[in-house]
C-alpha cells in the first residue's frame, strides 16, 4: 500500500505554544510522583528501596521552574529583581514552613522525654531548618559516630530545602552575571548562562563523585555545592527546551513512545535496590532531565500526568513533603509503623497537607491567569506576583522566624519540661550513645574519636578534663569505646569523691596498644593509627599525671583477647601492662583496670532513643520495637567463657603492686541471678552485646565508688 494512501503512517504535529515561560502541567504530575515515592520510601525502605531518589527529581524541577521564572522577569535593576524574588520565596516557603516546625516542636515537647538527647539533636535540626542549615547541621552529626537516630530526628527531612534555599542563594546572582532577569532576554545573555550553569553542573557533579568515592558519603549528601549539578541541570534543560520552541514542530509519534520509554526507566530507578549513591542520583537526573524535554500536557504521559489527581497532589507536594515525615517520626515515638498504623499514618498526613496548602494559598498574592489557563501558584517559584500592601515580607517573616526559633531554644531551656506528659519515674535521660557530665565539657563529641581520627590536640584534652577539687588527684580514664561508655560514672566521682576526672576513648583503639591481638579484626586499615595514638597518650600522662593520680583503663578484653591466637594476645597484653604500671610506679601514680562486663553475643546494637523502650500512655506495651526486648544468658557460662581472661587479670593484679582490679559483672549480673540479662525490669542496661546505656552506668557507678574508697592513697 502507497504511503501517501495510509492514515497510520501520516505524521501529525504538535505546536506547542509560542510562549517561553508557561505553566506545564505536567511538570506538576511529575511532582506528585517525586513526593510519593518519597513518602512510600520513607513509610518502609522495603516497599519503594530507590524512592528516596525523589528528592533528585524535586531538584532538577526546581532549577527548571525557578529558571524559568527567572530568565522571565523584567524587573529593570538589581535591587528590584532580588527583592521581588525573594519576597516571593518568602511568602511561597515559610509560613508553611514555621507551622511544620512550630506544631512538630509542640508534639515533641508533649511526647518525647525532656532530657532525651535525641530530641535536643531534632530541636537544633529545626532552628537550623528555619535558617535554611538543617543540611549543614545534619552532615555535621552524620560524620560523629555516636550521634543520635536520625530516624527519630522529624526535621530529618528539611536537608532538601536547606540545598534549595542556599541555591536560592546563588541562582539569581547567576541569573543577573548572564545580563537576564532585567530586561528581555538576549541570544547573548542565554548563551552566557548556559555556559555559567555547564560550569557549575560540571564542578559539581566532580566534587560529588570525588567525595563519593572517598567515602565522604554524609557530605557527598548533603553538602550543596555537591548537589548544585542537579539544579544546574535543571536550568540547562529549560534553555533547551526554550530554544527547541523555536524549531520545527515536535513529531507527536516519536514524543508518545520515548516519554513512555524514560518513565519506565525512572519507574525502574526508584523501584531498583540501588545503594545510596551517585548511580541512582544521575540516572535519575538524567532521566528527569530528558522527560522535562519531551514531555507535552497533551499526549500520552503527559495526559496522565496532567490528570486531575496527579495536579491535586503536585499542587501539593511541598506540604506533602513537609508534613509526611514529621507523622511517620511522631508515629514512631508513639504506636510505631506498622500495618495496623499505616492508615492513621496517612490519614493525619493528608489532613495536615489540606491544612498546610491552605496555609500556603492564604499568604500568596492574587494569582494571574496565563491565557485560557489559570496558572496555579508553582510549588517551586510561584506565579508572578502583584504588590500587596503592608510591611515587607523580608522584614516581617524573618522577625516571625527568629521568634520561633527562640521558641524551639526555649524548648531546650527553661521550657524544657514544660510539656512533657510522659511518665517522670524512669530514667529519662539519653539514648544509647551520647555520653555527658552535666555542667562540664566533657562529653562523646568532644572526648571520643573514630579511630581513623588524628591524634588529641591539647584544646581536646583540656576539654576531657575537670578540675572541680582542686590539689586533689585526678582519674585519667582511658580505653576504647567502653570508656566512651562510663562518662556518666564520672558526675558521680566529681559529686561524692574528691577526685578529679579525665576521659579519653578511641574506639576500636585499647590502651595501652598491643600486638598480636586475639581477633584480625583490628589488622584492617581502619585501626592502624591505633598504636600511634597510644604513644600519644602514654606521653600525655607522662606528662600531666602526678603523685597520687590514678589512671583508670577501660578496654573491650574480650574482643582484644579471646580469638584464635588468645595466647600470644594474652602475653602481649601483660607485657604492655607491665611496661606501663612500670613507668607509672615510678611517679607514684597507680593504674586500675576494669575486669569484662557480661556480653551478649550477637545482639545487635539498639539504635532506638532509649524512652521508646518505656511503656506510656501514648506508647503501649504492644507496640514497643522488638529490639526494647531483653535478652537472657546463662550467669555460670559467660562465667566460665570468661575464665581465661579473668585468670590473667588476677596474676596482673597479684603480681603488680600498683595494680588494682576492679571487676563489674556482680553489679551487672548479681550472684542471686541464674542468668544475666541485658535489663534490669523496664531499664536497659546494655545498648547492644557490651556497650552499657546510662542506667548500666548506674548500677556500676556505685560499686566502683566504693571499691575506690578501699584503694591505698
Amino acid at each position: 500500500m502507497a504511503s501517501g494512501s495510509s492514515p497510520v503512517l501520516i505524521e501529525p504535529k504538535i505546536k506547542l505554544p509560542q510562549t517561553i515561560h508557561r505553566y506545564r502541567p505536567e511538570i506538576d504530575g511529575l511532582r506528585a510522583l517525586a513526593v510519593l515515592a518519597v513518602l512510600i520510601n520513607h513509610l518502609n525502605g522495603e516497599w519503594l528501596k530507590g524512592g528516596y531518589l525523589g528528592v533528585d527529581i524535586f531538584f532538577v524541577i526546581s532549577g527548571y521552574v525557578v529558571t524559568s521564572s527567572l530568565v522571565a522577569r523584567e524587573d529593570g535593576s538589581w535591587g528590584r529583581f532580588l527583592r521581588q524574588f525573594y519576597e516571593r520565596r518568602f511568602r511561597r516557603l515559610l509560613p508553611a514552613l514555621i507551622a511544620m516546625v512550630l506544631g512538630v516542636a509542640l508534639a515533641l515537647g508533649l511526647l518525647v522525654s525532656p532530657m532525651d538527647d535525641t530530641r535536643i539533636a531534632s530541636l537544633r535540626t529545626g532552628i537550623t531548618a528555619l535558617f535554611g542549615l538543617s543540611n549543614l547541621y545534619l552532615m555535621k552529626q552524620g560524620t560523629n559516630y555516636f550521634s543520635s537516630d536520625t530516624h527519630f530526628n522529624p526535621y530529618l527531612h528539611t536537608w532538601s530545602l536547606g540545598i534549595e534555599e542556599q541555591y536560592y542563594l546563588v541562582w539569581p546572582l547567576i541569573i543577573l552575571i548572564s545580563g537576564l532577569g532585567l530586561k528581555p532576554a538576549t541570544p547573548h545573555a542565554l548563551r552566557r548562562l548556559t555556559w555559567l550553569s555547564s560550569i557549575v553542573l560540571v564542578g559539581s557533579l566532580f566534587l560529588y563523585l570525588i567525595l563519593s568515592l572517598q567515602g565522604q558519603t554524609d557530605r557527598a549528601f548533603f553538602l550543596t555545592a555537591a548537589r548544585f549539578w542537579e539544579l544546574a541541570a535543571g536550568c540547562l534543560v529549560y534553555l533547551y527546551f526554550r530554544h527547541s520552541l523555536k524549531r520545527k514542530p515536535v513529531n507527536a509519534l516519536l514524543i508518545v513512545p520515548t516519554s513512555l520509554l524514560l518513565f519506565a526507566g525512572l519507574l525502574a530507578v526508584l523501584i531498583a535496590p540501588l545503594p545510596i549513591g551517585p548511580a541512582g542520583s544521575i540516572a535519575t537526573t538524567v532521566l528527569t532531565s530528558l522527560l522535562l524535554l519531551v514531555l507535552n500536557p497533551d499526549l500520552g504521559l503527559g495526559r496522565l500526568l496532567r490528570h486531575p489527581l496527579s495536579l491535586a497532589i503536585g499542587l501539593r507536594s511541598y506540604s506533602l513533603y513537609l508534613w509526611h515525615w514529621p507523622v511517620i517520626v511522631l508515629a514512631r515515638w508513639t504506636l510505631g509503623v506498622s500495618m495496623l498504623t499505616l492508615v492513621p499514618i496517612l490519614g493525619l498526613t493528608t489532613l495536615l497537607t489540606l491544612f498546610s496548602y491552605w496555609l500556603e494559598t492564604q499568604f500568596r498574592s492574587p494569582r494571574k491567569a496565563m491565557g485560557q489557563i489559570r496558572r496555579p501558584a508553582d510549588p517551586v517559584e510561584g506565579s508572578v506576583q502583584s504588590q500587596s500592601p503592608g510591611p515587607s515580607p523580608l522584614i516581617v517573616y524573618p522577625l516571625f522566624t527568629l521568634a520561633s526559633a527562640g521558641l524551639l531554644a526555649c524548648l531546650q531551656g527553661p521550657f524544657k519540661t514544660l510539656l512533657f506528659t510522659g511518665r517522670r519515674d524512669l530514667p529519662l535521660n539519653g539514648t544509647s550513645n551520647m555520653k555527658e557530665i552535666t555542667g562540664t565539657p566533657i562529653n562523646t563529641v568532644h572526648c571520643f574519636q573514630e579511630p581513623t581520627a588524628g591524634a588529641r590536640t591539647d584544646r581536646q584534652r583540656d576539654q576531657c578534663r575537670v578540675i572541680r577539687h582542686p590539689g586533689k588527684p585526678t582519674l585519667y580514664f582511658i580505653g576504647d569505646s567502653h570508656t566512651n561508655t562510663i562518662i556518666p560514672m564520672g558526675e558521680d566521682i566529681l559529686e561524692k569523691t574528691n577526685f578529679n576526672v579525665s576521659f579519653a576513648a578511641r574506639g576500636g583503639c585499647p590502651f595501652p596498644d598491643f600486638s598480636p591481638k586475639g581477633s584480625d579484626q583490628h589488622l584492617a586499615a581502619r585501626y592502624k593509627l591505633c598504636p600511634e595514638s597510644s604513644t600519644q597518650e602514654w606521653k600525655y600522662l607522662q606528662s600531666q599525671a602526678k603523685a597520687g593520680d590514678r589512671i583508670v583503663i577501660v578496654n573491650n578484653l574480650m574482643s582484644n583477647l579471646m580469638g584464635k591466637r588468645q595466647n600470644d594476645a594474652r602475653q602481649a597484653f601483660a607485657k604492655a601492662m607491665d611496661q606501663l604500671t612500670r613507668d607509672m610506679a615510678a611517679r607514684g601514680i597507680r593504674v586500675i583496670l576494669f575486669a569484662p562486663m557480661p556480653s551478649f553475643g550477637s545482639r545487635e546494637e539498639v539504635r532506638l532513643p532509649m524512652t521508646v523502650c518505656q511503656q506510656e500512655w501514648f506508647r503501649p506495651h504492644w507496640s514497643l520495637s522488638p529490639e526494647c526486648q531483653p535478652v537472657q544468658i546463662n550467669r555460670s557460662k559467660e562465667k566460665d567463657r570468661q575464665a581465661p581472661v579473668r585468670r590473667l587479670l588476677n596474676q596482673l593484679d597479684q603480681s603488680i603492686p600498683n595494680l588494682s582490679v576492679f571487676d563489674p559483672f556482680d553489679s551487672l549480673c548479681p550472684p542471686s541471678q541464674n542468668d544475666c540479662s541485658t535489663h534490669a525490669g523496664e531499664r536497659m542496661l546494655f545498648s547492644d552485646s557490651n556497650h552499657l546505656t546510662n542506667e548500666g552506668v548506674k548500677h556500676v557507678s556505685a560499686a566502683f565508688l566504693r571499691f575506690l574508697s578501699r584503694q591505698p592513697s
